[in-house]
C-alpha cells in the first residue's frame, strides 16, 4: 500500500473532507465571499444542488468500492480456508505395537487421510534417518482413512524404544494441485517450486 492510499484511508482525511464541504455550504448560505468577485456565482462554481449531487455520487462510489474490497477479502479468506482444509487433514506418525516381552516389535507407519480422495504424490522422511525416504513407490497411495504400513526394514536403525519419540515429515500434493509439507514440528506450509 503506497502513501497515497494510506492517507485516503485515514479517518482524519474523511473528517477534513466533510468539514471543508460543510464550511463551503455555510459560506454560501451566509453570502460570505471566498472568491474575488464577491458572492459565490452559481454559474462559476455550480449550485448547491450540483454540489450535493456530486457528494452523493462520490459517496456512492466510496460505498461500492468498500463493498468490492470487502467481497474480495472474503473470497480470499475462503480460498485460504479451502486450501488449508485439504492440507490439514493428512497426518503420519510411527508406532511400535506392544507385544509380549522378548518379541521384536515392528515399526509401523500410520497414515491418516481424512479427505475423501487418495493422495498419490507424497514423500515421507523420518527424523534421524536422513537416508530413509518413503513414498508411493514403496507403500502406494495414501488412501482415505487410517492405514498401517510395516516399515521395520526401512527403519531398522531406530532404537527399540524410540519409534514413539521419532517424528516424521510428510509432503504431498493436495487434490487442488497444491504442494504442502507438514514438517517434523507438525506445522503445515505450502511448498513453492
Amino acid at each position: 500500500m503506497n502513501w497515497q492510499q494510506r492517507i485516503w484511508r485515514l479517518p482524519a482525511t474523511r473528517w477534513v473532507l466533510v468539514g471543508s464541504s460543510a464550511l463551503l455550504l455555510v459560506f454560501d448560505a451566509y453570502d460570505v465571499s471566498i472568491f474575488p468577485k464577491g458572492s459565490v456565482d452559481p454559474a462559476v462554481v455550480g449550485s448547491v444542488g450540483d454540489w450535493v449531487a456530486g457528494f452523493a455520487t462520490a459517496g456512492a462510489v466510496a460505498v461500492a468500492g468498500y463493498g468490492l474490497r470487502t467481497d474480495r477479502r472474503r473470497i480470499e479468506a475462503e480460498e485460504v480456508t479451502r486450501r488449508n482444509a485439504a492440507a490439514s487433514e493428512v497426518y503420519a506418525w510411527l508406532e511400535r505395537p506392544h507385544l509380549r516381552p522378548g518379541r521384536v516389535r515392528d515399526v509401523v507407519l500410520v497414515t491418516l487421510n481424512q479427505t475423501s480422495v487418495p493422495i498419490y504424490d507424497w514423500a515421507l522422511s523420518i527424523e534421524g534417518l536422513p537416508d530413509v525416504a518413503l513414498g508411493p513407490n514403496q507403500l502406494g497411495p495414501i488412501l482415505p482413512g487410517e492405514r498401517h504400513h510395516n516399515v521395520s526394514k526401512a527403519a531398522a536403525d531406530l532404537e527399540e524404544n524410540s519409534a514413539e519419540l521419532v517424528r516424521v515429515a510428510i509432503s504431498f500434493q493436495t487434490s487442488l494441485g497444491i504442494r504442502v509439507s507438514r514438517g517434523f514440528e507438525g506445522l503445515i506450509h505450502e511448498v513453492t517450486a
